[in-house]
């Protein structure tokens, strides 16, 4: 069977004529510029089939659009009537396939087409300026309305449904209003029968393994700003994957954002590629790599400089998972190729977490590493639940070589307060080693083959190093960085739950029949004060009884 499809063109704005049928107001109140369908049961698609039906003798949709501002009005918004009956067959059922309804560009360009004249019942002008496709990608103007998309294989409905009569809506204000009160009142009567809840509690995406015994925190994406510590991908067959562990948000979007510098002059391209993350469990850790690849983009080498830059890269597709599924995304040298002294680096921040870091990827041979790459997307969740852990990680930032010798002086910025560094020589015994900030000695090291100190001095501050070996010989210079966990909220798990569940967990009250959170010293006062403080410092407490039963003091200040 046939499909015809009509549309009309409706101007909604004041200085054009409008035509017999005028949705300005519509447009304002109903529509909230968003345009939708009639009824939800029309437009229906079947996968199966390949085949999209009216399902009703004429099903109608209506899309907003909008004209170029070089156009006879500029910037006017529209409505577009589009009318549809009968099936389409043979449509494209791949993966990433999009179903839309389009406003030919070219004919909103045009400016005949801007509203029939009074009177006009046939919108001859109208006919034949839309139609239903079914592409990998949409268009790149405003003027379509979303019907559905195939993602990771199932159909994802994009319908939406308006109400065209004002009045309906109206009609039945004082009918929901009383729905709504008596919900309230049921609402209130649950509470009651309920009682005083006696804890405070958050449900979140778990992103890290942990036992019944464990405390939880948040881990966060690194920005963009935090994250200057290199992890190299393509420099040899260990790390010639870099495997990036995210977690859906459920949105989608084709924008990635990296950063990243080159050592030598890779040639290269570089390669990412997001995937459905493939979970393992190794022990008391879960990791997971790369599986089915859903998207890919490409930067070009000669992009990549030898000074840290943020990219947005495009991907080919806009890829779609569940919120709280786990995605892999991907780096490379294109083809998983590796250049030895020639590679790349990505950016990573000082922060270090098992739900977001990155696998070294050799084939079958997999090592998870503690950094944490910027790489973000709309796509990924800015946090989840990991482990609360105040261990600090330690990790080689760089190696300085010096060579050729008995004496040296070397410069280098402090990447955090009081880093680390150590000295060795690779013959000689060092006779002794200074350390200076501006003008003033901050440190020292004496008589040996090696050795290692945290200096005394901020992030951003420039050392100058000097170096006496006992005979010419090279000296290298490990540079250390350190690695944290932030743990800005302790929650407690109600349960166990696997990675990309969510689990519910106690803020602050009775968990487990004990009072847990932010609480007021334990110690009770000697004596209760009551009335008015005299003035001055803090000289007496109050005492209180908590929930569980327990003494609590509370320091006054008087003022």
């Amino acid at each position: 069977m046939v499909a015809i499809r009509r549309t009309s063109m409706i101007d909604s704005n004041k200085t054009q004529l409008n035509s017999d049928y005028d949705y300005s107001m519509l447009r304002k109140w109903a529509l909230g510029n968003k345009g939708g369908l009639l009824k939800k049961s029309d437009f229906i698609f079947d996968k199966s089939k390949g085949e999209l039906s009216a399902g009703s003798e004429i099903a109608e949709a209506v899309i907003l659009c909008k004209r170029p501002t070089s156009y006879p009005i500029q910037n006017q918004t529209f409505l577009a009537q589009f009318q549809f009956t009968g099936k389409l067959e043979n449509l494209q059922t791949v993966e990433g396939i999009k179903i839309y309804i389009e406003i030919k560009e070219n004919l909103i360009m045009d400016p005949t087409l801007i509203a029939d004249q009074p009177g006009s019942t046939n919108f001859a002008k109208g006919f034949d300026i839309g139609e239903i496709k079914a592409t990998p990608e949409r268009p790149s103007h405003e003027n379509f309305l979303k019907l559905y998309e195939i993602s990771s294989g199932e159909v994802v409905d994009h319908r939406k449904e308006i109400s065209l009569p004002a009045l309906d809506s109206v009609s039945q204000r004082t009918t929901t209003l009383e729905s709504k009160v008596a919900t309230q009142e049921e609402k209130v009567g649950k509470l009651e029968e309920a009682g005083t809840p006696d804890h405070l509690s958050i449900k979140e995406i778990i992103g890290e393994k942990y036992k019944a015994s464990d405390l939880l925190t948040r881990a966060y994406l690194p920005l963009s700003a935090d994250s200057d510590i290199p992890l190299n991908f393509g420099e040899t067959a260990a790390n010639k994957e870099l495997h990036i562990q995210r977690i859906s948000s459920g949105h989608t979007d084709n924008k990635i954002k990296v950063k990243l510098k080159k050592t030598g002059n890779p040639t290269s391209n570089v390669t990412i590629e997001v995937r459905k993350g493939v979970k393992v469990e190794s022990g008391d850790i879960v990791y997971r790599y790369g599986g089915e690849v859903l998207a890919t983009a490409t930067i070009q080498a000669n992009q990549i400089t030898t000074s840290r830059k943020e990219f947005t890269a495009t991907l080919d597709r806009s890829p779609l998972l569940a919120r709280g599924e786990l995605y892999s995304v991907v780096i490379k040298c294109q083809g998983s190729v590796y250049h030895n002294a020639d590679f790349y680096q990505i950016a990573c921040s000082g922060e270090w977490s098992e739900a977001f870091c990155a696998v070294q990827v050799n084939d079958n041979s997999r090592v998870r590493t503690d950094y944490m790459p910027y790489c973000e997307s709309s796509i990924f969740l800015d946090y989840c639940l990991a482990k609360r852990s105040d261990a600090t990680k330690e990790t080689v930032l760089e190696v300085i070589n010096l060579n050729g010798s008995s004496s040296y002086e070397h410069y280098f910025t402090l990447t955090e307060d009081n880093q680390k560094i150590a000295i060795h020589s690779t013959g000689r015994e060092i006779e002794r080693v200074y350390f200076y900030n501006g003008g003033t000695q901050i440190g020292s090291m004496g008589y040996g083959a090696s050795g290692s100190v945290e200096l005394s001095a901020k992030k951003g501050d420039t050392i100058r190093i000097q170096i006496r070996v006992r005979v010419a010989s090279g000296v290298n210079i490990t540079v250390y960085r350190r690695l944290i966990k932030p743990c800005p909220k302790i929650l407690h798990p109600k349960e166990v739950k696997n990675v990309g569940e969510v689990v519910e967990c106690t803020i602050y009250g009775l968990h487990n029949n004990v009072f847990v959170g932010d609480q007021i010293d334990t110690t009770p006062s000697s004596s209760a004060t009551t009335g008015r403080l005299t003035l001055g410092n803090a000289v007496a407490f109050f005492s209180i009884i908590g929930k569980d039963g327990k003494t609590y003091k509370i320091p006054a200040y008087g003022a």
